[in-house]
């Protein structure tokens, strides 16, 4: 089940989204930080990140990405630092 590649912290972060259609990036950007993870600590060290606060992404994609990016860098999970390459 694809569910079982997540990390609890981006099962957290996919919870906390709609199931489908489209959101702004603030709001997955915000979930990433209120998750407490990987994706959390890159922000914290990258400060100067700006993120199109009113731009939309659809969910399915972000998701997509975001397993895109863990098998590239080789990692058995998608965590919410994969989420966080994911918006970029």
């Amino acid at each position: 089940m694809i569910l079982d590649r997540l990390t609890q912290r981006a099962k957290s972060v996919l919870n906390s989204l709609p199931k489908e259609g489209k959101i702004t990036c603030s709001k997955v950007y915000s979930q990433i930080v209120k998750s407490g993870g990987m994706g959390k600590n890159i922000l914290q060290n990258l400060k100067n990140i700006k993120i199109s606060k009113n731009k939309k992404i659809d969910i399915n994609d972000l998701v997509k990405e975001a397993f895109y990016q863990a098998a590239k860098n080789e990692h058995m999970y998608v965590g919410t630092e994969h989420l966080l390459l994911a918006l970029f």
